[in-house]
């Protein structure tokens, strides 16, 4: 079984469909369900990043590949000799190469995927309650990747910069999953 061609072929249709399902959401004004969408599209992301990350045993690699496939949760040895999940955070945190914004999605994300005061948006913006620091980083990448042109950060101001969002997610998905194609090469 070529496993790394089956998981690309998953990462990428998990891509297409969440692009598909986020464009059918956003033009129904269901923003909350399209950004816990974002957060699933970065789930793919930081998984194939991972994948490409420098300091990644080939092998260790391979049998995570194959763990996604087979439907294996991923996981690795701790200090302590044991087997533990890989957490989403520890993937984030290594994918920063990006260039840091997954952290903001990741976590802006996540408050729409649970249940969270994020889920009142219509009525109490979901962002005032990101530091005026945070806010500030924020800002300079929506500016400088989705030319930005506000000086303040609102979800009302968000919304419509939220495709362009999912276009680059979506885009990093099909770079990065041709990077680990090149990395791994053909594995039977």
């Amino acid at each position: 079984m070529d496993y790394l061609t089956i998981f690309r072929d998953q990462a990428k249709l998990r891509s297409a469909e969440n692009q598909k399902a986020f464009e059918v959401l956003i033009n129904n004004g269901c923003y909350g369900v399209a950004a816990g969408l974002l957060r699933q599209e970065l789930d793919t992301l930081i998984r194939v990043t991972y994948l490409c990350y420098e300091d990644l045993d080939i092998e260790y690699g391979r049998q995570l590949i194959k763990d996604s496939v087979e439907g294996r949760r991923w996981k690795k040895i701790n200090l302590k000799g044991k087997s533990v999940p890989i957490t989403d955070r520890e993937m984030v945190n290594l994918a920063k190469h990006l260039g840091g914004w997954e952290g903001y999605v990741y976590d802006f994300g996540c408050k729409f995927i649970h249940l969270s005061d994020a889920h009142y948006y219509e009525f109490v913006d979901p962002i005032e309650k990101i530091s005026t620091e945070d806010k500030e980083l924020i800002i300079s990448y929506l500016k400088e990747k989705h030319e930005y042109p506000h000086e303040e950060l609102t979800f009302e101001l968000v919304k419509p910069f939220l495709p362009s969002v999912m276009e680059k997610i979506a885009n990093s998905i099909e770079f990065f999953s041709e990077e680990f194609l090149d990395l791994y090469g053909n594995q039977e």
